[in-house]
Order: C-alpha cells, then sequence, then structure tokens
C-alpha cells in the first residue's frame, strides 16, 4: 500500500512518506489489514441509509395522526377481531398485516389502507409500525 506514491518524487512526499511511517510505528498498524478503498465505502454507504432510515422515522413521528399528540400504543397483541362487524375477516386482516411486518422488516413496501371508519386502519397501521420498531 502506497499512500502519497503521486507526489513521493517532490520534498513533501518524502516528509509525507516519513511521518506515514512514524504514525505505522507508533499506534502499530498493521497496514495489511487495513480496510479497502471498497470496503469502507460500503460501510460508510450502510451507515447513511441507516441514518436516513433513522430521520424518516422521526419525520413519520412528528406528521402523526395522534389526537392532541398523545402517543397512542397499539400491538398485534391487542387486536381484537370480535370487536368487528366481519370478525372472521378481521381475523384474516389482523393475519396479514403481521405477515406483512416481517416482510416490511426485509423489503421496501408502499402500504395503503382502505376501508369505513373505524375498521381498525389505524390500529393495524400502529401495530406494523410497532413492530418494525422493534428491529431497527
Amino acid at each position: 500500500m502506497t499512500l502519497g506514491a503521486d507526489i513521493m518524487n517532490d520534498g513533501l512526499g518524502s516528509v509525507l512518506a516519513d511521518k506515514r511511517k512514524k504514525v505505522i510505528s507508533k499506534y502499530g498498524i498493521d497496514v495489511n489489514t487495513l480496510p479497502t478503498k471498497e470496503e469502507l465505502d460500503e460501510r460508510t454507504r450502510v451507515e447513511a441509509l441507516k441514518k436516513v432510515k433513522l430521520q424518516k422515522q422521526e419525520a413519520w413521528s412528528t406528521w402523526n395522526l395522534y389526537p392532541a399528540h398523545q402517543k397512542i400504543q397499539f400491538d398485534f397483541s391487542k387486536w381484537k377481531p370480535d370487536m368487528q362487524e366481519d370478525s372472521e375477516n378481521a381475523k384474516e386482516l389482523g393475519k396479514k398485516a403481521y405477515l406483512l411486518a416481517k416482510r416490511t422488516k426485509n423489503e421496501t413496501l408502499n402500504v395503503l389502507f382502505v376501508g369505513a371508519p373505524g375498521t381498525g386502519k389505524t390500529s393495524l397501521a400502529l401495530a406494523i409500525a410497532k413492530e418494525l420498531g422493534k428491529h431497527t
């Protein structure tokens, strides 16, 4: 590994080479085990994606539908299909929402909830969000 090889022919290059050798010696750096540029780029990309994901989560939490900005807690254990007019359909929707939450951990999906008021759209959306929040 030759850092600064393109400027080694002038006086500054030799000063930098000496400084590099001193730092390597002082800190016991094994230059053969240093990550490649590609590895560093990949680490940076992964960390940047994590930060963007957190920023999105923070933005979504500020654009909430909570009444009076009182955070509502809901998870799948609180889903009660018997409270719905069609409990069999509600049971199936709860199961689909849970499976969607599991799937969304590994995939990026856009989800649209459609239904009449009081049918559990917000509850299931909150349950999915809580499930996903466990794995961030």
